[in-house]
């Protein structure tokens, strides 16, 4: 016998499907994988932070990534998840204008590097969060353990998990609950 005869309208139906998918891609204003954003360049909080009192980046925009690890009224402190090794510059900073973190969640923050005034002549490295999204949970960082004054002095430490194993004495408790 014959064969059996195909209906041409068979063999339209396979590109059907893809020519469905991507008109309604299209209208829905997808666009093609060449033209989507890169990713934003991931500063280490080292570098942002510098071994100076003020940050060498103040005013530029960046990207970073840690793991909150204090809650303030102010704002929040991150980590970063791994040290960069540099005993002169800290491996954390201050947060300001991203609501919604909470202690032990791995972030990526995009902002403003700026230099906060805390009183008395004192500033703290910060970022002015312009967009922040959770990247999970992590464990908090084990703190640094002091035995004495630090080497490269407390602006290395700053906003950083700290425990003292000595002695000590505090003055000026006032703003002790707001700034930890």
């Amino acid at each position: 016998g014959a064969p059996p005869r195909r209906d041409s309208r068979m063999r339209a139906r396979p590109l059907l499907m893809p020519a469905l998918l991507l008109a309604a891609c299209l209208s829905a204003g997808c666009l093609p994988a060449a033209t989507l954003a890169p990713s934003p360049r991931i500063h280490a909080v080292g570098q942002v932070q510098g071994r100076a009192a003020s940050s060498p980046l103040s005013g530029q925009v960046v990207t970073i990534e840690g793991v909150v690890t204090a809650v303030r009224v102010q704002g929040h402190a991150v980590l970063q998840g791994a040290p960069d090794r540099d005993p002169a510059t800290s491996d954390a900073l201050f947060l300001v204008g991203a609501d919604g973190l909470r202690a032990g969640l791995r972030i990526r923050a995009t902002g403003t590097v700026t230099e906060l005034p805390m009183g008395r002549e004192s500033r703290l490295t910060g970022l002015q969060v312009q967009d922040w999204r959770p990247l999970g949970d992590a464990a908090l960082p084990q703190p640094v353990r002091l035995q004495a004054p630090p080497a490269h002095g407390w602006e290395a430490l700053e906003g950083m998990r700290v425990q003292v194993d000595a002695p000590l004495a505090t003055a000026g408790t006032r703003d002790f609950a707001g700034h930890g």
